[in-house]
């Protein structure tokens, strides 16, 4: 069961979701409507159109929320409970299950109408549902601003000495929108190249039966950039575990598999050694891994990692704080744009 205080804590987060997206769509409504109009002779001022766009997209995640708050709580409720208590569920999942109960009822649709009076005469085009399905969430979720990832200019021998790495700049995290102090990314013909430096004191913690738990590199890609809902969609996204052996001064690492239809564990080249305040790690994505047209600059990718000391989270590359859940959704991850130089 959800506490009692569930939806009255998530009402906020709803609707800091729900709004932007309506927005636009609302906003690209009555720009389509105003060209329509424009065509036969009425001319329409855009700015009262979008600020009348505006405060329609507010009204409505505000009913939206109510929705979910109020005439389908015990409904949407015991959904949700079931799915936060479903291990390896995703966003995509629960949108499968919501979107019945939403969009299969008339009196839960909200829908958008451009209508406009002219000398007497009324113009109205036709209302367009907006219901609760995967590729209204997957709308929902703002496209983000893709980091530059340079391409390595000499090659890179992954063997876990990062003295190949001097003139590869840190990566951009949007997490904090600072440049990271131990993670770095480069690209060449042969693949996607990553290098990780950790301070740390005392004994590694690794469990390759609990990667989640364990001194290491989570690794999330998706080749493609399509924002999946789910990371065990058909295609290029995949969850990796990239962990150190504990016992040992370097070598090559363990990779396990979690999420993801693309298994890498065989073609990637990894290895790690133990430095004089912690540890370093180095890998590579083959290229033909990754896609069969070659890596190319301007190439976009999804991407999310996180570095790990035990349980704690050090360093992540996605900005999380709007999300419950991030791994396993692809259509929340960062994005990558490679880079000529």
């Amino acid at each position: 069961m959800l506490p009692p205080d569930f939806w009255e804590k998530e009402k906020a987060f709803l609707l800091g979701l729900l709004f932007p997206g309506l927005e636009e769509l609302a906003i690209a409504g009555a720009k389509a409507g105003a060209a329509k109009l424009r065509e036969v002779g009425f001319e329409f001022d855009d700015t009262l159109a979008n600020a009348a766009a505006a405060r329609w997209a507010r009204e409505k995640a505000g009913e939206l929320v109510e929705l979910l708050t109020s005439t389908s709580r015990k409904l949407i409720g015991e959904i949700v409970a079931t799915w936060i208590e479903t291990p390896g569920a995703t966003i995509g999942d629960l949108a499968d299950r919501l979107a019945p109960v939403v969009a299969n009822n008339a009196d839960r649709s909200l829908t958008v109408a451009v209508t406009v009076e002219h000398k007497g005469q009324t113009y109205s085009y036709p209302a367009v549902p907006i219901r609760m399905t995967a590729e209204t969430l997957r709308r929902l979720v703002p496209p983000p601003e893709p980091v530059r990832v340079v391409a390595a200019k000499t090659a890179i021998i992954v063997d876990g000495d990062l003295a190949d790495w001097k003139d590869v700049p840190y990566l951009t995290l949007p997490s904090t929108g600072a440049a990271s102090t131990s993670v770095k990314l480069a690209w060449r013909d042969e693949g996607l190249f990553g290098s990780v430096r950790v301070v740390q004191s005392g004994p590694l913690t690794v469990d390759a039966d609990a990667p989640w738990a364990s001194d290491g590199l989570e690794l999330c890609l998706e080749a493609d950039a399509r924002r999946r809902l789910s990371a065990d969609s058909t295609g290029t996204p995949m969850r990796h575990f990239l962990l150190p052996q504990a016992g040992r001064d370097g070598g090559a690492m363990t990779v396990r598999r979690s999420y993801g239809k693309l298994d890498v564990r065989e073609a990637m080249q990894t290895a790690w050694r133990k430095t004089t305040d912690g540890y370093a790690m180095e890998f590579c994505v083959p290229a033909k891994s990754l896609t069969s047209s070659g890596l190319k600059a301007g190439r976009r990718m999804g991407l999310h990692f996180a570095l790990r000391h035990g349980e704690e989270i050090v360093t992540e590359f996605t900005d999380t704080k709007a999300f419950r859940s991030v791994a396993s959704t692809p259509a929340y991850w960062a994005q990558i744009e490679l880079s000529a130089n």
